[in-house]
């Protein structure tokens, strides 16, 4: 039980994403940008999405998903079954993740994971909704975290991949947070 979160970028990736691949995420994430305009629940890019919007205004070349989080009190506002009906509807599915704090999307070769964040009880702080992070953070276990009013809205946007998406607050200081031994780098995974 005593686990340690490996960042993204310890796996191995390809190093270039294929013409089809890219397309499919691009669809993917100015999909998941107008459902949760539609249903109100205001969402961040974050992770590695984020660093290839700050850096690039694009999916960084290694990348192999798409990842937005959002507060875990503005998604419960809605429910999961108009959630997931409206992701249908654009051709992506939606579907929860065991524990409790993550959503993967798909749409044809492209993935997606919605990462939920609680606010602490002073509202000083978010940290991963759900048990398996609660678990972990029981056992001592670092998790991270970063200052609430970073994904609060109303939310700032950049243009990326033609089309305005929300950003945190401050833009790199969450990435600060993610990363804190390595934010400042380019960092690829291995091989690349």
């Amino acid at each position: 039980m005593h686990m340690k979160h490996q960042p993204w970028y310890s796996f191995p990736s390809p190093c270039h994403l294929d013409s089809t691949t890219e397309s499919d995420m691009v669809y993917l994430v100015h999909k998941i940008d107008e459902v949760f305009r539609e249903l109100h629940v205001p969402y961040v890019l974050c992770y590695g999405t984020l660093w290839g919007a700050l850096r690039q205004g694009a999916i960084l070349p290694w990348d192999n998903n798409i990842d937005v989080c959002t507060l875990h009190s503005e998604f419960t506002k809605v429910s999961f079954s108009m959630v997931q009906e409206t992701f249908q509807q654009h051709g992506v599915t939606f579907k929860g993740h065991f524990g409790g704090g993550e959503y993967h999307l798909t749409f044809n070769s492209a993935s997606g994971t919605l990462h939920l964040w609680t606010v602490s009880a002073d509202g000083e702080f978010a940290y991963p909704s759900g048990w398996f992070s609660s678990l972990q953070r029981m056992l001592g276990n670092t998790q991270p975290f970063v200052p609430a009013h970073l994904l609060e809205a109303p939310l700032q946007s950049i243009l990326f991949h033609g089309k305005n998406m929300l950003v945190p607050h401050e833009n790199i200081e969450m990435l600060k947070y993610l990363y804190p031994d390595n934010w400042w780098l380019e960092v690829k995974p291995p091989g690349c």
